[in-house]
């Protein structure tokens, strides 16, 4: 075992003890950032995680299977209601379904969900439902074609 994998074994052994659901065949690269509460982040199988990928976990962050998401991605699932005077925080759970591949510096808000086979290109802002099998791009991100 290369020290790569044994760092990456031992990663994914401390998030498991913190709450964290994680699958099998689970890659994590580098520096990854939870924050808020572990037990509400599931990863599916087969799921890539590169450096300095950041998991805001007030709400629901659930990751299907073969997924990929590249550096520097950050996932919210909370902000702020500034609609009235006193601002009141908010959450909404984020779904990212299989297959799918959102790359590097990619921000995706609370209440998202990127279907199956999704492709989100580099410096996307997602706001709300990716459809299956299409690429976005863009801030925010909007349908570039049907993959």
């Amino acid at each position: 075992m290369s020290l790569q994998n044994l760092f990456m074994t031992v990663k994914i052994y401390l998030y498991r003890l913190r709450g964290v659901k994680i699958g099998s065949n689970v890659k994590l690269y580098g520096k990854i950032y939870i924050t808020g509460k572990y037990n509400k982040v599931s990863i599916g199988d087969s799921v890539s995680l590169n450096h300095f990928v950041f998991i805001n976990a007030r709400d629901k962050v659930i990751i299907g299977n073969h997924v990929t998401i590249s550096p520097f991605v950050q996932i919210y699932t909370a902000g702020l209601d500034t609609s009235k005077k006193e601002k009141v925080h908010t959450s909404q759970q984020v779904i990212i379904e299989s297959n799918s591949w959102i790359a590097a510096n990619t921000i995706i808000t609370p209440g998202s969900i990127v279907r199956n086979g999704a492709v989100l290109a580099a410096g996307s802002v997602v706001i709300g439902e990716v459809l299956a099998h299409s690429l976005y791009a863009g801030a925010p991100a909007k349908k570039i074609k049907d993959l």
